[in-house]
């Protein structure tokens, strides 16, 4: 059996955006129910040398991204990263995703699991 090298990765790192998204949701929940402000879980870092929850978002989206692109053998895009809300980092998630395949179920997933939509459920 043969498997490329598409198929070894593209699909774990959809898998990994799902469970990041999945991850986030509980964060979002959390802190609600303890009343915790939107800038304290973004700007939040697990140990003093690593970086904001915002970056630690980013460079998951990035590298799914990047490394989906240049096994097409194609120049990662460029995005801006500057997100700086939860609805910002769900938007990063859905059109970083949304760039390889598996992007457009996660990005259905992550719009609809976004906090503005969370609301409406």
């Amino acid at each position: 059996m043969t498997i490329s090298m598409y198929q070894a990765s593209v699909p774990l790192m959809t898998k990994m955006l799902i469970n990041l998204k999945s991850i986030l949701q509980k964060a979002i929940a959390h802190a609600k129910a303890k009343k915790i402000e939107e800038s304290a879980l973004l700007n939040a870092r697990l140990y003093p040398d690593m970086f904001v929850l915002t970056r630690q978002v980013q460079i998951a989206c990035d590298f799914g991204r990047a490394t989906a692109a240049r096994l097409a053998g194609q120049e990662p895009p460029a995005y801006e990263e500057n997100e700086q809300s939860l609805a910002g980092i769900f938007r990063a998630l859905r059109v970083r995703a949304s760039r390889y395949s598996g992007g457009a179920n996660l990005a259905r997933s992550a719009r609809a699991a976004s906090p503005a939509n969370a609301s409406r459920s």
